[in-house]
C-alpha cells in the first residue's frame, strides 16, 4: 500500500505501528519506511563526532535547520557565531547555505576553494614567523 502525506506513528500494545496520516486517517502498520531522504538537521543526529561538535560549541546547526552554519570558505560557525579557524566542512553537511551541495562537481569546487583558502592562511602563518613556502 501506498499513501502520501504526513504521518504520525507510535507502538501499540501488539508491536504493529499505530497513527494518523495528514491527522485524520487510522493507520496500522507492521513495518513503515521513512523515504524523505538523509536526515538533515544535525542536533538530530546520533553520530557521535557530530553530538560532540555541537555539545562543545564548535558548529551549529543552519538556522533552516538543514545542515550546518557555515560561512563562505566552509568553516563551521561556532555557537557564539564566529567561523571556526580550524574546523571546515563541504558537500551535504552545508546544505543549509547552498543548498545544491551533493553533485561531485559542486564538491569538487568547494574542495578547490577551501584548499586556496587553507593555503593562503598557511602562507600567513608562515609569513609572520619570518618563513617562506615552496609550492610545486
Amino acid at each position: 500500500m501506498v499513501r502520501s502525506g504526513s504521518v504520525e506513528l507510535a507502538p501499540s500494545a501488539t508491536g504493529a505501528l499505530e497513527g494518523l496520516i495528514s491527522g485524520s486517517q487510522s493507520i496500522t502498520v507492521d513495518q513503515a519506511i521513512n523515504c524523505t531522504g538523509p536526515g538533515l538537521d544535525p542536533r538530530m543526529s546520533r553520530n557521535p563526532l557530530i553530538v560532540q561538535l555541537l555539545a562543545d560549541g564548535h558548529a551549529r546547526a543552519h538556522p533552516l535547520g538543514i545542515g550546518f552554519d557555515t560561512s563562505h570558505d566552509g568553516a563551521f560557525v561556532t555557537r557564539e557565531g564566529t567561523p571556526s579557524g580550524r574546523l571546515f566542512t563541504l558537500g551535504p553537511p552545508r546544505i543549509g547555505e547552498l543548498y545544491e551541495t551533493t553533485a561531485i562537481p559542486e564538491i569538487r569546487v568547494q574542495a578547490q576553494a577551501l584548499a586556496v583558502s587553507l593555503v593562503a592562511a598557511l602562507a600567513g602563518v608562515l609569513a609572520s614567523a619570518g618563513l617562506t613556502a615552496q609550492y610545486t
